[in-house]
């Protein structure tokens, strides 16, 4: 649903009002099938039980109904900005995509990650062809360069499902023990680690780098640090390749955060840094005191600054570019309190599960602090959490 939607609205056969309206018939059907899950397991199976992480799912609907009550813009917060969408209605359906998830059995998960896996290949094949700049697909240039954003219209929301995709395949290639599985998990991780270097992304990069970082010890632990080894070599080879014949600039702009993070450590900060992130929070954090209750309004990002909003190279800002600091303004810091509790329960949860369900997630959570959630992409995210939480 998700996927083929991405693509109505890369090719705008439909407008975001008819899109966005698509997202709340899914969640009234999400709904309906979470009433009869809960009916089958409460009253015919008898072995339902409300667990730590429903509560901060419920808190995080009232706090969502506190913030559109008391929004700047109720309609915004409701339905969602007329670009993002991503209003209380879209944050339900997350929530639902959640719930049904964590009731899928483990032997049915594998399904919906070869499905996330085969959608995130098309993805590789159309960023490729971006970066061509071939007729066949939606192509758009930037200073002349053609610009790799698969069907999500923005590179940085490509480089997070690729990110997503990866983690899936990196971790399956670690847990399998049949050695045809290796390989081919293997090289599929090769093909995600292709397109999240096309996307010049840096917030996909540093998330990828934790998550290596994570695998590392994991490796150390299951005695396959070699595997993992060999994968990280093969990555940041095929990164200086792609560098050096100009597909990406992925290596430079590396260069340029450590130079950013040298200088943040002398105390030396420019609001430029991180691609203009750095003044986009400092001007956010000003803000913040005024709405840190209840928040300015889910989706309201662009109404808090008063009359005018921020705007940082011509462009108006409508998100904070980084999604726990969009939650305290928009939500308020008892919802933002409540978002990291719900993670922290699930990671806690899922901790003894299979390393290809914790990857996706650590690796989301980590570009999270420098990128946007969207309804093109969120979705499959919580599905990930969804799998994570180990409800068997």
């Amino acid at each position: 649903f998700v996927f083929v939607f991405s693509i109505i609205d890369t090719y705008l056969i439909f407008n975001m009002n008819t899109i966005s309206l698509c997202y709340i018939i899914a969640f009234i059907i999400n709904i309906i099938v979470l009433t009869i899950l809960f009916i089958y397991k409460k009253f015919i199976k008898k072995d339902y039980r409300f667990e730590l992480v429903d509560l901060w799912l419920l808190l995080l609907v009232v706090f969502g109904l506190i913030s559109t009550i008391y929004s700047i813009h109720p309609t915004y917060s409701l339905y969602g900005n007329p670009i993002r969408k991503e209003g209380l209605y879209t944050l339900l359906y997350y929530y639902s995509l959640f719930s049904i998830t964590r009731f899928i059995k483990q032997d049915k998960k594998k399904y919906i990650i070869a499905f996330i896996l085969a959608i995130g290949l098309f993805e590789v094949m159309y960023g490729y062809l971006q970066k061509m700049n071939s007729g066949f697909v939606d192509t758009a240039l930037n200073k002349g360069r053609p610009v790799v954003y698969g069907t999500f219209l923005n590179s940085n929301f490509y480089s997070t499902f690729m990110l997503l995709c990866l983690c899936f395949s990196i971790g399956i290639c670690n847990y399998t023990k049949n050695n045809y599985y290796k390989v081919l998990f293997g090289v599929i991780t090769l093909f995600f680690a292709f397109g999240l270097i096309l996307s010049n992304t840096l917030s996909g990069i540093v998330g990828l780098a934790v998550v290596c970082i994570y695998l590392i010890g994991y490796s150390i632990k299951n005695k396959n640090i070699i595997r993992n080894i060999v994968l990280i070599v093969l990555i940041s080879i095929m990164c200086l390749v792609l560098s050096h014949f100009n597909f990406t600039t992925i290596t430079k702009d590396i260069g340029i955060f450590n130079n950013q993070v040298v200088e943040i450590s002398k105390g030396n900060i420019s609001d430029n840094f991180g691609t203009n992130r750095i003044g986009i929070w400092k001007r956010t954090m000003e803000v913040v005191p005024k709405y840190i209750i209840h928040g300015g309004g889910i989706d309201n990002f662009a109404f808090v600054f008063g009359n005018r909003p921020l705007v940082v190279n011509n462009k108006v800002i409508d998100k904070a570019h980084n999604e726990y600091l969009q939650i305290l303004v928009t939500e308020g810091i008892f919802a933002l309190i409540c978002y990291l509790l719900f993670y922290i329960t699930v990671l806690i949860k899922g901790r003894k599960n299979k390393v290809y369900y914790k990857l996706p997630v650590i690796g989301y959570l980590v570009q999270a602090f420098f990128n946007i959630s969207v309804i093109a992409v969120a979705p499959f995210f919580f599905i990930s959490i969804g799998m994570l939480y180990d409800n068997d």
